[in-house]
């Protein structure tokens, strides 16, 4: 048997809380080595299959990391030879793509290439966010092309305003937005405690229990292959 980090911590969980099931993924940073399709293969065959996801450049992408450091994805408006190798493992495996901090047009274009390339599950990640930066309507673009859009509690809890959170989810349609909490880290709380955070909230604002379910439960495991 074999078993990664990343599948042991899976199967860790999955033993200390009975009944449920942990999945995880890759983020091509420069620690895994940037745009690496070796490493997105050996998450793919871990045990169990536990990693369902890659997600492209986050802290490292061009838009938020210094030249020197950063991953790109595009040279001159193409995707570079690379990054179709990872799309061709993530066909091999059948597992979900998130397009990382990657510019907005970067974005579409990652979204674009993928789906031609025969990747069915898709999401923006956390587009509103300054990270990242994509207007509604190119959110609305992506959304044509298949993708789900991740909005997260930590948008929802900042200076940005709980009313506009949830008037973009609305315009943007339920059957498109996954809600996350993009928790976790050092200073932030955890994922579950933020989950419990923003609940209440959504039900002031109208939300019905069968909506928070499709955005918390049902489009997550749509993007996951899990249904």
């Amino acid at each position: 048997m074999r078993l990664c980090g990343l599948a042991l911590a899976c199967v860790l969980a999955s033993l200390v809380v009975p009944g449920v099931e942990v999945y995880g993924g890759i983020v091509l940073n420069r620690a895994v080595g940037g745009i690496n399709p070796v490493a997105v293969e050996s998450m793919a065959s871990t045990t169990g299959n536990l990693g369902r996801m890659v997600w492209m450049p986050t802290f490292n992408s061009e838009d938020n990391s210094p030249d020197s450091e950063n991953v790109p994805v595009t040279r001159n408006g193409e995707l570079l030879p690379e990054v179709r190798q990872v799309f061709e493992v993530i066909r091999e495996y059948d597992l979900a793509l998130a397009t990382g901090h990657v510019s907005p047009e970067e974005g579409l274009l990652l979204i674009r290439e993928a789906r031609a390339a025969g990747i069915g599950r898709i999401i923006v990640t956390h587009p509103a966010s300054a990270l990242v930066g994509m207007s509604l309507e190119m959110q609305r673009g992506a959304a044509d092309l298949g993708a789900l859009l991740e909005y997260t509690v930590s948008a929802a809890l900042s200076p940005w305003s709980f009313e506009e959170f949830t008037t973009q989810i609305r315009a943007l349609g339920l059957e498109n937005v996954v809600l996350t909490t993009d928790f976790g880290q050092v200073g932030n709380p955890v994922p579950a405690d933020g989950t419990r955070a923003i609940l209440p909230g959504l039900r002031a604002a109208g939300f019905a229990q069968v909506e928070i379910d499709r955005m918390t439960q049902h489009n997550p495991a749509r993007l996951l292959g899990l249904n």
